[in-house]
């Protein structure tokens, strides 16, 4: 089961990288790639359902969920269509429950947790999200305070984040972001590090706050440009410098 999470998650680095290359078909590459990420960790499920491996069972059912929940993104897909990876996510968290597996636990937490954020647009209801969001989130970070999954709690604090900034909390949130940049520096991921410094750049424009964004929005089209030179991600993060200079008045 740990082999097959390892490959489908492969696949899911594949199509990141596909979303931003300057491909013209890239919306089919990565229809292709879902499709065969999906259908790996399903048809595992079910061998692991008939070999009664609870474990096994759990491990494909947070892979499963993580697929979907991509898939969904990807796709703009509405937020009652995000159910069954809340439901495939859950009944995982119930497994590693059961087995004692800490990591895996705070692994499911997490996409509840992204879940759970996506109920909060609503006018009405996005405090009852928000609070789901941070209970889960507790949850993940309490459990990951036992293990060296630095990767692991970098992500679940920039959902934190954003689930702070969504309460107008915006100086709490950006604490979260600089301290969740600072994991993905520690495990030498500069992607994820470039990603968080480009939340990070968007939360200060979302206040106005010009002239913080720009040396994040620089720094992230500088990684960007040293580790992929063709992709799109160049023209989103040079389009961010040029929205920090506009809010800074240049």
């Amino acid at each position: 089961a740990s082999a097959v999470r390892r490959l489908v998650r492969a696949k899911l680095a594949e199509i990141d990288d596909i979303r931003w290359e300057a491909a013209a078909d890239f919306d089919r590459l990565v229809d292709v790639a879902f499709e065969g990420a999906e259908s790996l960790a399903s048809e595992h499920l079910e061998e692991t359902r008939q070999m009664n491996n609870r474990w096994a069972e759990g491990v494909m059912l947070l892979t499963l969920a993580e697929v979907e929940k991509e898939q969904n993104e990807y796709f703009n897909c509405k937020v009652a269509d995000f159910d069954p990876v809340l439901n495939k996510a859950t009944e995982a968290k119930k497994i590693f429950q059961e087995m004692g597996d800490r990591q895996l636990e705070a692994e499911a937490w997490i996409i509840l947790a992204d879940v759970h954020r996506r109920h909060e647009e609503g006018p009405s209801s996005w405090r009852i999200g928000a609070n789901q969001t941070f209970d889960c989130l507790d949850q993940a970070l309490l459990l990951l305070d036992d293990t060296d999954d630095v990767q692991g709690i970098a992500k679940a604090k920039h959902l934190m984040a954003l689930a702070y900034i969504h309460r107008n909390e915006v100086g709490e949130g950006l604490r979260l972001m600089e301290d969740a940049r600072d994991g993905f520096i520690r495990i030498q991921n500069r992607r994820l590090e470039a990603y968080e410094l480009i939340s990070i750049a968007e939360s200060h424009l979302q206040k106005r706050f010009g002239r913080e964004a720009l040396p994040n929005a620089e720094e992230a089209l500088q990684i960007y440009s040293e580790l992929l030179p063709d992709s799109r991600r160049i023209a989103e993060a040079k389009g961010l410098v040029i929205r920090a200079h506009l809010k800074r008045g240049d």
